[in-house]
């Protein structure tokens, strides 16, 4: 579903109900294929949720840094 919404001119950078992007809930849950799909999409890497936290920070501190 993700790849096509990508495909079909969606914004990446929406911001979901509780700060939220998609790059960053694809960080959180460990989806690195989906993320890097995002970020060829032009998902702003630089995006911080409601607590300010990057999706590099969710994915980190979900030990999904490898």
């Amino acid at each position: 579903e993700l790849l096509y919404l990508i495909s079909n001119d969606v914004d990446v950078n929406t911001i979901g109900p509780t700060g939220e992007t998609a790059l960053i809930l694809c960080a959180a849950a460990g989806h690195a294929r989906l993320a890097l799909h995002l970020v060829r999409a032009g998902a702003n890497v630089d995006a911080f949720d409601g607590d300010g936290w990057t999706a590099l920070h969710h994915a980190c501190y979900n030990d999904h840094y490898r």
